[in-house]
């Protein structure tokens, strides 16, 4: 995974027992980068709502991102 990408795909994969987020710069080749258990999330049963966060990384600079796609599988 390269992040100085100007692409970077963000994926949350749902196996029925774990939640996995998984980066990418190309949107083919991701790296895993964590999962949490379904039964640890408050509603017991996995999540039902998704937030983004992004970080510039630099006081000095604004965050700006754009996202092409959200698609739900």
């Amino acid at each position: 995974y390269d992040h100085r990408s100007d692409n970077v795909w963000l994926r949350l994969k749902d196996n029925s027992t774990n939640i996995i987020a998984s980066v990418s710069s190309d949107g083919i080749n991701f790296m895993d980068i964590g999962q949490q258990s379904r039964s640890s999330w408050p509603t017991g049963s996995g999540y039902d709502e998704v937030g983004f966060f992004v970080n510039g990384e630099s006081a000095d600079a604004d965050a700006l991102y754009h996202f092409n796609a959200w698609i739900v599988e």
